[in-house]
């Protein structure tokens, strides 16, 4: 007996066409609600550490930039015994019992924004220290700005008439001149900038002359 392969296939219709379509369509509806408040509720629940690692980390670096010693576990002891905040014209400053005075510095970098601290030393003349707080510079050229051996060179420095950032291969001879880093120099110029920028503004705003 012979089988019949020439069997009759069922016609596809332009409504099965459209059903299929609406069906994907549903699905990939369902997966997207689904994906959506996954990541609503990660949000959610991630949002309050995000927040309190920010906190911390601008502790950190006011700290810092007042050369003030803590650890890991004091730090927010230390900060809270030692920094006073006050605000005027709408800008905050973090102020220590001796009268040193820091304030967040920010502007465009070469290839990112910077952030960090600018502090003063009590005679509003010299600056106590400088803090990065986030920069993008690139890896092992600009991105050296927020090492310590650079940072350092700004304790005790003239801010006036204006800091001076010098290329790597120049030494400074100047109260008010750090050296630059090597392969850097856009770099160091930008971050010059933003500090003088933001130390004048800062002065205005606490109206030293």
């Amino acid at each position: 007996m012979k089988t019949n392969t020439n069997l009759e296939q069922p016609e596809i219709t332009t409504k099965d066409i459209l059903l299929d379509k609406a069906k994907m369509v549903i699905f990939m509806l369902i997966i997207g609600l689904v994906v959506s408040g996954m990541l609503v509720g990660l949000s959610t629940y991630t949002k309050p550490i995000v927040q309190k690692n920010q906190k911390l980390r601008k502790m950190q670096k006011v700290l810092d930039s007042f050369a003030i010693s803590y650890t890991k576990d004091n730090m927010a002891q230390v900060y809270k015994e030692k920094i006073k905040v006050v605000e005027k014209g709408g800008q905050k400053f973090y102020k220590t019992s001796n009268g040193d005075i820091a304030f967040m510095f920010e502007g465009k970098g070469l290839w990112a924004p910077i952030t960090g601290f600018i502090a003063f030393n009590s005679d509003m003349k010299t600056l106590k220290g400088v803090s990065i707080m986030s920069q993008g510079e690139t890896p092992g050229l600009g991105g050296r700005i927020k090492e310590a051996w650079f940072l350092n060179q700004f304790k005790n420095l003239d801010y006036k008439p204006k800091l001076v950032v010098l290329k790597a291969s120049k030494s400074p001879d100047k109260p008010n001149e750090v050296d630059g880093i090597a392969g850097a120099t856009l770099s160091g110029k930008a971050l010059q900038k933003i500090l003088n920028n933001n130390i004048d503004e800062a002065l205005k705003q606490l109206e030293v002359k």
